[in-house]
């Protein structure tokens, strides 16, 4: 997710550098590479993995009409991935409470690491640990059989962040029920003292 906006322009001349590769290096490491369309590569994405403080230099490789050139320095530091995190109750019965936490990064993709733990609070403001799970899929899918019913509790998940991304968490309300019951009754014998 590391990216950045390379322009060249020419030295001494107004004239856009229309087109040539670059190569993005960072503590000398060749991270990522693009072309220059109109003078400018935009969004080219950078193979740092590490969370870290990094000296980039950018080699432009040179067209037709303007020579390489690789003098270009900057230090930059490189943090962690912002996130998001969503919850929901696809079960609400009790003695199968089943929630779903999602964790997303900044820009909408799913990440697919680290732990999310989930709490909740009665009416009352009790607090309970439901559980933990890791990431799998997409999803951190956390049951419980403990919790009681027919109360209405606010369920938080939190992502316990990982080297790459950052903390975050999220809420949800819901009611938990009880499960319904049927009773039947069946007669065996009708006959006045008997029944």
């Amino acid at each position: 997710n590391f990216t950045v906006n390379i322009t060249v322009t020419g030295k001494d001349t107004d004239r856009t550098v229309e087109d040539g590769p670059v190569t993005i290096y960072a503590n000398g490491t060749k991270v990522g590479e693009a072309e220059i369309v109109d003078g400018k590569a935009e969004n080219v994405w950078l193979n740092i993995t590490e969370i870290g403080d990094y000296e980039l230099t950018v080699e432009y490789g040179g067209n037709d009409v303007f020579n390489e050139n690789n003098t270009f320095a900057t230090d930059v530091t490189a943090i962690k991935i912002n996130t998001t995190t969503t919850v929901e109750v696809v079960n609400n019965t009790v003695g199968n409470v089943t929630l779903e936490a999602v964790v997303k990064d900044v820009n909408g993709n799913i990440v697919n690491e680290g732990v999310v733990n989930i709490t909740a609070v009665d009416e009352e403001g009790n607090e309970y640990y439901i559980g933990e799970a890791e990431i799998v899929d997409g999803k951190a899918i956390i049951k419980n059989e403990t919790i009681t019913g027919n109360e209405e509790y606010v369920f938080t998940a939190n992502f316990e962040g990982t080297p790459t991304y950052n903390i975050s968490n999220g809420t949800t309300t819901e009611e938990i029920v009880t499960r319904p019951t049927t009773t039947t009754i069946e007669v065996l014998n009708n006959t006045l003292g008997n029944v």
